[in-house]
This record gives C-alpha cells, structure tokens and sequence, in this order.
C-alpha cells in the first residue's frame, strides 16, 4: 500500500506506539514507558484512515496490549465522521469487549475516561444514543464481570466489625465504579427506549458496588452522578421505589458543600415522593443539616408546590404549577411535575374514603375542588363527567364508579372499597337541591364500624409482611453504602 508522506508518519506513530506495547506486554520493566508514551498521546492522524487503523489493530494481541487497543479505538471514535467509518469502530469495539484485560485499564485509569467521552461524542455524531449504550452494556458487564472476580473486600459494615478491617484498604478489589458505569446510564436515558431502559436495569444496575474506587476520578462527583442517573433509569422502568432509594443515595456521601448534582436530585426526589406515597419527602436524616438548609433553599419553589398538595389544595397547587412551567421546562421535571398534578385528585378522593363509603360524584368534585384541577376545565363538559373520567382513566381498583338512581334521570356514585372508616353515605335530598344529606336509615347507607372480613384483615397481614420484606431489604441496601462510606472517608475527600 502506497500513502503519503503525512500518511507514512502517522503509520511510524503507531507503529513505534505499537513496538513499545510489545516491549511492555513482554516484561513489566517496560510498563512506565508506555505509560508515559499514553499520557502525552495525542493522534497523528487528521482524518479517519481505515487502511492505516485495521492494519495497526490486526498487529495487536488485544488480550496482552488492552491499553494500546483502547487508545486507537480512542482516535478512531474521535476522528470518525461517515456512517461507514463508525460501522469500522464499532466491529472494532465488540471484539475489544470480548478481550480486554481490566487488569490493563487500571494501570492507567484515564484511559476509561478517555474511552467514555469518545463514546459520547460518537452518539452525539451518529444520534444512535440506542446503539452507542448497547456496546456500553457490553463493555461495562465484561468489567464488572472481571471486577467480581477480584472481589475481596467485606460486602456489609457488619463485617467490617467482625473482620475489624476497614473497607478502605481494599478500594481496589471487587466491583467498583468507572467512567463507563456513567456514560452507559447517561446514553440509556438518551436513548429514551423502553428495551434499552430494562437492559441496562438488568445488566448494570442489577450488579452492586463492593466499592467506590479510584478509577472514575472525582469519585464524589462520580458517586451522586451515577445515583442520579439510575434513579432516572428506574423511572422509566416504572421502579418507583428503587428511583427514590437510588436518589437518596446522591446524599450519603459526606462532601464539604452542597453539589449541584444534589440539588438537581432533591427536585426529582419530592416529586417521585409525594407521586408514590401522597407525602412529602425529606432529605436522609444522615445528611448534614448545613447542607439541608442549602438544598431546601434552593428549590423553594418545588417545596410550595409540594406542601401545597399534602394540604390538597388542588386549586394552590393547579397555581403554582402554571406559575413554575418555564423552571420545570428548564429542569427538565415537567413530565415528573405533570404526573404530580394528575395524581392529586386522586390523592384528595382516597382521603374522602376515611370519612365516606359513597358519595355522589357531583358532591365529591365540589368536596375535593376538581374545579381548579387542568383536566376539569374541559369545554363543553361537566365538572362531574370530567371527574367520573378521571376516575376511570386512573383506573384504582378501590375506587369504583356506579350508577344508581330508580328512575331516570340516573346519577353516578363513587363507592369505595375495602374503607376501614365508619361507612356513612352522601346522597343530595328527595329534592334534587344538590343539599349533601346524610341518610338516617343504615340501610340506606349509614352503618356502624364495621367488622373486617377474613380475607380482608389476611390480606392486611400479608401488605405488612411484604412492607417489612421491602423495608429489610432498603436497610441491607442501606448498610452496604454506608460501607461505601466509610471507604469513601479512608481517603481524601474529593
């Protein structure tokens, strides 16, 4: 093959960068050269060369010279531009994934650094956020596979009391986190598709850290951006629960100031909160007060809102809303803060249960003030009908719409079920003033406490014996990061 001038140097480049990989692979004497060669490295070549590239590839023994294969796949990522030149790298790139060494790429931990922003400058190119995190999953599940592998260090804080060692001695051994774990959630949420979203929850979040490390640099900032982002994963896989572990996690490692990453989580964090649990979620009590104050500070407006619907003021909250549209935009919470608002109604009708049985649907719009709700400022329809299809669209079990009434014209009741309240019924007068009467016949809907029947009160039973697994697990959950912690302090704190 003939090249250019221009084109034969930049072949020596790689060539001489090449020589001293074998000199390195074949004795350890020589390792620091190469080091030293990788860390001033900076690609010969101006334009992507596939001729130059497969030739200086085909001459490396990926499994012996991991280092040096990761460098050119490095330029070869940068200097791409053409669809075709991408296919070339990315052929490349699984058989690297199928033969690396970590052994290699922790000698030189800013080789993955380097390989992560290659990779998202190629998706940013491409636009195939999908296809650029596949090979992510595929490279990060080999290391944490190679990473287990090495797994030495004490998996809860209960044995590092009884082993009496500390976790930070061992920050090099087992599963830890690197540059990749990031990027490979940060192209998921990209990518924005539900199969890519359930690949990476099974083959990247399913697989737990023995310890933070120091291959991902600042391993704070690494730490709370990795949470953040597998709590935005579980979101879109509808693990509700798991988002609001992972986003409490963002808090547990102790920093000297208040992170922007934190502050970012914490808006998320009360949104998701009060979606699944109707309340307002505060801040790990582990966390630092100082710090506390500085993050709650910073998202006043999101603690309006969500005091706002703890008081079920659906007209206050409705207000607030509007008025924050532009921050939510800008924050990109608008889905999570839509979702919010939609729920309340149902929130503000699950408390009507503790009090009523039955109410007519007319009389539970004005009692919940669906008014001031966006869904029932609809034209041309009527409040009640607006909240029987909010109802229905909801679709909860416990709340169950009928319709009752001898002759027409019929009206519609909401009746709950399985309330553990005094049953009483709503029901407007015999003269259809729309007056909210209480029925003086228990037939007629009035009863007293009534008595729980058996596979009501078993499946109670069974509710807490599941709610107590759950909490026993997010404890476990817990005492792990804490060792984490621990790890995090025996060093310097980033």
């Amino acid at each position: 093959m003939v090249w250019s001038n221009a084109t034969a140097q930049s072949a020596d480049a790689y060539n001489a960068l090449v020589s001293i990989a074998l000199d390195a692979a074949n004795s350890r004497l020589n390792l620091n050269n190469l080091l030293s060669r990788l860390r001033d490295w900076h690609s010969p070549l101006r334009q992507f060369n596939a001729g130059i590239l497969d030739t200086i590839l085909g001459s490396l023994d990926t499994h012996n010279c991991t280092l040096v294969v990761a460098q050119i796949l490095v330029d070869m990522l940068n200097l791409a531009e053409r669809p075709e030149d991408f296919g070339f790298t990315f052929e490349h790139l699984n058989a690297f994934a199928r033969e690396m060494r970590l052994e290699q790429l922790t000698l030189f931990h800013e080789m993955l650094l380097r390989l992560s922003r290659a990779l998202c400058k190629a998706a940013e190119a491409t636009g195939d956020y999908a296809l650029v995190c596949g090979h992510l999953i595929t490279i990060v599940s080999e290391i944490n596979r190679q990473m287990a592998e090495t797994r030495q260090a004490p998996m809860t804080l209960e044995d590092i009391k009884q082993h009496k060692e500390k976790l930070g001695s061992n920050g090099n051994a087992g599963v830890r986190l690197t540059p990749l774990h990031i990027e490979c959630l940060r192209q998921c949420l990209l990518a924005n598709q539900m199969e890519v979203h359930q690949r990476v929850t099974e083959q990247v979040l399913q697989i737990r850290f023995d310890a933070i490390g120091k291959l991902c640099g600042s391993r704070a900032r690494a730490f709370m951006e990795y949470h953040c982002y597998a709590g935005m994963v579980y979101v879109g896989t509808g693990q509700m629960d798991q988002a609001l572990l992972m986003w409490q996690l963002v808090f547990a490692l102790p920093t000297v100031n208040v992170s922007h990453i934190q502050q970012v989580t914490y808006k998320r964090f009360t949104l998701l909160h009060f979606l699944v649990h109707g309340a307002k979620g505060g801040l790990p009590a582990f966390f630092a007060s100082s710090h506390t104050r500085v993050v709650e500070s910073s998202t006043s407006s999101y603690t309006a809102l969500i005091d706002s619907c703890v008081a079920r003021r659906i007209d206050l909250a409705a207000k607030l809303f509007r008025d924050m549209r532009a921050e939510l935009i800008s924050d990109n919470n608008l889905g999570l803060a839509t979702r919010l608002i939609n729920s309340l109604p149902m929130h503000c009708i699950h408390d009507q249960a503790s009090v009523y049985s039955c109410v007519r649907l007319d009389a539970l719009a004005s009692l919940i003030g669906f008014s001031a709700h966006p869904l029932a400022q609809q034209e041309g329809v009527l409040l009640a009908d607006a909240l029987g299809q909010y109802i229905q669209e909801m679709g909860d079990s416990s709340v169950v719409l009928e319709e009752r009434g001898d002759t027409a014209p019929f009206f519609m009741v909401v009746r709950f079920v399985d309330s553990k309240a005094t049953v009483q019924s709503l029901h407007s007068s015999s003269n259809d003033t729309g007056v909210l009467t209480v029925s003086p016949d228990g037939s007629n809907g009035i009863g007293t406490m009534r008595l729980l029947p058996e596979h009501e009160w078993s499946s109670a039973i069974a509710a807490k014996v599941s709610e107590t697994n759950v909490l026993r697990r997010q404890l476990l959950e817990l005492d792990r990061h804490l060792a984490l912690t621990l790890e995090y302090v025996a060093h310097t704190r980033d």
